[in-house]
């Protein structure tokens, strides 16, 4: 059995060899990719893509308001830039942590917990007393935003089949347009009204209803069976199952024979690098290109 499956007998203790093939009975990546994409799956997919829009909407909200923070902190130019960089310095600290946190201790658990970083600091945020509580906010933010980054892929890599996964992780990318006119939009109808202090807090509210949207994601089913714990990645990949096959109406394809092939894991160098050519530039337009940086209160 384990020569069918491509493993050395001899390299491997016996302890090791019957987690093999204990995993080989469950199969959880045959299961997995057997399932046809239904409803189900798409659900899935809203729930996590829900959370990416979110994240975009903050990371795109300092655009919007830096015209009016730099006239109530009355920031310089390279202040202004410093501010807008925090950001960007957060996400990177947090797609190392947490996309690391997601590995040990479950995706779960990693991608709430960037919803409560960045939530919470959003309305930490709103409070901020100087430019340097705001950045230190700002930066608490990007953390939790980052974070959010390699967890998310690796979910949608992991729930959804390999004929399939290509496509929707290209229409999760483009999630980030529509964060960046929900951004704007909420700064153009509370800016005006109530300040800049308002705006953090509506995107903190933001943060609670996503929490609450995706609080019945299950653990990653891949992840369970590739920490050993077999039996509950069977009861969770049982649950998909019968999700699916409810949603298609029909029986489901047998699962072919799984792979120990190990998978490559997102490059931390792809995300910065994204993240920097698609942000950069639009943060960094209104302080370097003019004084009046404000889109609609300048």
């Amino acid at each position: 059995m384990l020569r069918e499956i491509g493993v050395k007998p001899m390299s491997y203790s016996a302890q090791e060899a019957s987690v093999l093939l204990q995993a080989e009975r469950f199969n959880i990546p045959g299961r997995l990719e057997r399932l046809p994409m239904t409803g189900y799956q798409k659900r899935l997919f809203a729930i996590v893509a829900t959370a990416w829009l979110a994240d975009q909407v903050d990371v795109a909200l300092l655009v919007f308001l830096i015209g009016d923070l730099k006239n109530y902190f009355q920031l310089t130019p390279v202040q202004v830039g410093y501010l807008a960089s925090m950001t960007f310095l957060g996400q990177l600290v947090g797609n190392i942590l947490i996309g690391s946190m997601s590995d040990l201790f479950g995706r779960r658990i990693a991608f709430q917990s960037t919803m409560v970083i960045w939530g919470v600091a959003s309305f930490l945020a709103a409070g901020a007393w100087d430019v340097v509580s705001l950045m230190v906010f700002r930066f608490l933010i990007g953390v939790g935003v980052g974070g959010e980054a390699p967890v998310a892929q690796a979910v949608l890599s992991e729930i959804i089949p390999a004929s399939a996964r290509a496509k929707y992780i290209a229409f999760m990318e483009g999630f980030w347009a529509v964060g960046f006119i929900i951004s704007g939009t909420i700064s153009y109808l509370v800016l005006p009204m109530a300040g800049w202090r308002w705006v953090f807090v509506v995107v903190g509210l933001l943060s609670a209803v996503v929490f609450w949207v995706r609080r019945s994601l299950l653990e990653s089913p891949r992840w369970l069976a590739d920490h050993g714990r077999l039996e509950e990645a069977d009861a969770v990949m049982s649950k998909m199952e019968a999700g699916v096959s409810a949603a298609s109406g029909r029986p489901l394809p047998q699962p072919s024979r799984s792979s120990r092939r190990r998978r490559s894991k997102p490059a931390i160098q792809w995300l910065c690098c994204s993240r920097a050519s698609t942000y950069g530039p639009t943060s960094w337009r209104s302080p370097c290109g003019s004084s009046r940086c404000s889109a609609f209160t300048a």
